[in-house]
């Protein structure tokens, strides 16, 4: 396996990314690997899935929490938590700061 973070399986002879239980670090380390060049370190590193909220979310319920905003790495969730798309790369690290399992990508 390729990937240092495991977020990558193989299923059914194609790639699949899994961001269930990791964040994507986007090191290219899978478009270093890939014999199609289907993925290549020219293309934007971008995964394409963006945050979305469920009415699991504290602060959908009022209560405080930004564990999704501080773990941004691109600083793409606002505190009324919209997705500036243009700085959201998709890596999921909202999705693992996220103890209420109020986050899904898509």
């Amino acid at each position: 396996m390729v990937c240092p973070v495991g977020v990558i399986d193989i299923r059914r002879q194609q790639a699949v990314l899994d961001l269930t239980f990791s964040a994507c670090t986007l090191c290219g380390k899978c478009a270093e690997s890939c014999p199609t060049q289907a993925l290549h370190l020219s293309f934007k590193k971008d995964t394409e899935l963006r945050p979305q909220f469920s009415n699991d979310c504290l602060q959908t319920k009022g209560q405080s929490c930004d564990n999704c905003i501080q773990s941004c790495p691109q600083q793409a969730i606002s505190s009324e938590l919209t997705i500036n798309n243009d700085l959201c790369n998709g890596c999921g690290e909202c999705k693992q700061a996220c103890f209420m399992a109020a986050l899904n990508l898509k």
